[in-house]
């Protein structure tokens, strides 16, 4: 906004120094008759200066009741507002989370797992899988969790988990 001042007030001030330079070169007085003729022009330009979008202010995004759940979740997000702590899901099924990010991530035989997969179970379950079969030959291993989703916002994703803890999404 400060840029836009400066802009009116350099734009504005050279252009009386032009006027006032005709005049000097014409000899002639200035009247106040003469500078309100370039009233409006001032005025219009200064509308137009400020009325134009501020481009520092950050885009704000409007939920779409028609993206479902599966659409908006793509992307990482910070979760619980914690700002190490994300997850990313993928458009191909897979995921990943940070190594802060306990409530993406499973630990088995002091080993973390921070990739999953994840699909939708139905419109509002997100189900997230880790998949420890590499490490346990034998007898393959799976856990997977539910999160319902409670809110789904364009840049902000409400869950529950099948423990009833809440995570919250945000990008």
């Amino acid at each position: 906004m400060e840029l836009r001042i400066k802009i009116v007030y350099l734009t504005i001030k050279a252009i009386l120094s032009l006027y006032l330079l005709s005049f000097i070169k014409n000899k002639k007085t200035i009247t106040m008759k003469n500078v309100l003729k370039f009233l409006p022009f001032y005025l219009m330009l200064t509308l137009v200066v400020f009325s134009c979008k501020d481009d520092d202010e950050p885009e704000s995004c409007i939920t779409d009741p028609a993206v479902t759940v599966e659409e908006n979740i793509i992307g990482t997000w910070t979760i619980n507002g914690e700002a190490l702590e994300t997850v990313t899901f993928k458009a191909d099924g897979t995921g990943s989370s940070s190594e802060e990010a306990f409530q993406f991530a499973a630990s088995n035989n002091d080993k973390d797992y921070h990739n999953f997969g994840w699909e939708m179970e139905d419109e509002v379950t997100v189900v997230i899988t880790h998949d420890y079969s590499p490490d346990t030959p034998i007898v393959p291993y799976i856990i997977s969790v539910d999160y319902t989703v409670l809110t789904n916002e364009c840049d902000r994703i409400e869950t529950e988990s099948g423990f009833a803890s809440s995570v919250i999404l945000t990008r």
